[in-house]
C-alpha cells in the first residue's frame, strides 16, 4: 500500500492545498488542544505526515524556539512544507518506521495514521517516543454512505478500512482521551465528492470497472445533492501532559 499512497500523494502535491478544508478545520483542531494545554513549551516537536505544513507552520509560530522536526514520505510534500515554514528540519521518513532514539516532547500527527499498515505496533511505538501527543485519524463511520450506495447498486467497497474508537482504546489503553467528532459535508454529486478526493491524494479506487458494474458505478457516481460522514478521532494524553479535554 505505501507505494501507492506516496505516489497518489505526489501526483496530488500541487493540488492538495486548494481541496484540503477539512486538513485544516482538523489541524485547527489540533492546535486547540495544544493551546489549552497548560505547561511549559516543548524543547522537541516531531511532526508525523507534515504534508505541506499547514499544521507545522502553526506550531512553529507558537512555539518558535522549539526544534521542529517534520517527517513525510513524499518529498515533493516535504519541499512545499519547508516553503511555508523555513525553520523546521525535514526528513523524508515513514511514520511507522520512525528512525529516532531521542524522545519528543510533543508529537503531533493530523490526518495520517489511517495509512499506518501495522496501526498497532506502530502506535506503540510512538507512544514510547512521545510525552505528549496530539494526533487525529479517521474512524470507523466514515464515508458510511458511500457504503450504502455500493450495497445498494452491487459495487465492491474500496474505500480504506479505518479502526473504531473502541479498536484505538484497546491499542492505547486508558491513558489517552480518544474522542469522536462526526462531519458531515455537502457535495453536488457522488463523482463531485471523490474528484476532491483525488486532488488530495487519498483516492484508492472506488470500484471495479467491470462491464458487469461499471453501468451501476455511473449511476451512483451520478447521484446529486449528497452530504457524506467523516467521523474524526482525536486523541491525546489526559495524564502528565497538561492538555485538557475540550468540553
Amino acid at each position: 500500500m505505501k507505494p501507492g499512497v506516496k505516489h497518489r500523494f505526489s501526483v496530488a502535491v500541487d493540488t492538495y492545498d486548494q481541496y484540503a478544508d477539512l486538513q485544516r478545520y482538523v489541524a485547527d483542531c489540533l492546535m486547540n488542544y495544544i493551546i489549552k494545554g497548560d505547561y511549559s513549551p516543548p524543547h522537541s516537536i516531531l511532526e508525523i505526515g507534515c504534508g505541506t505544513g499547514y499544521l507545522t507552520k502553526k506550531m512553529g509560530d507558537l512555539y518558535p524556539i522549539s526544534d521542529l522536526i517534520g517527517i513525510d514520505i513524499v518529498p515533493s510534500m516535504l519541499k512545499k512544507c519547508q516553503e511555508r515554514y523555513s525553520c523546521g528540519h525535514y526528513l523524508v521518513a515513514d511514520g511507522e518506521h520512525l528512525p529516532f532514539n531521542q524522545s519528543f516532547d510533543l508529537i503531533a500527527s493530523n490526518l495520517c495514521l489511517q495509512w499506518f499498515q501495522n496501526p498497532s505496533t506502530s502506535l506503540q511505538q510512538i507512544v514510547k517516543l512521545g510525552k505528549t501527543l496530539v494526533l487525529s485519524t479517521f474512524g470507523s463511520r466514515s464515508f458510511e454512505e458511500w457504503h450504502d450506495v455500493c450495497r445498494q447498486y452491487d459495487l465492491p467497497i474500496r474505500t480504506q478500512k479505518f479502526l473504531s474508537i473502541d479498536e484505538l482504546k484497546v491499542i492505547l489503553g486508558s491513558n489517552y482521551c480518544i474522542e469522536s467528532q462526526l462531519i458531515k459535508k455537502s457535495f453536488a454529486s457522488w463523482w463531485a465528492f471523490w474528484h476532491q478526493i483525488r486532488k488530495i491524494g487519498a483516492s484508492q479506487g472506488i470500484g471495479s470497472t467491470a462491464p458487469s458494474s461499471l453501468k451501476n458505478l455511473k449511476q451512483a457516481l451520478m447521484i446529486e445533492e449528497i452530504k457524506v460522514t467523516h467521523e474524526i478521532i482525536f486523541i491525546h494524553n489526559i495524564n502528565n501532559s497538561g492538555i485538557v479535554k475540550e468540553e
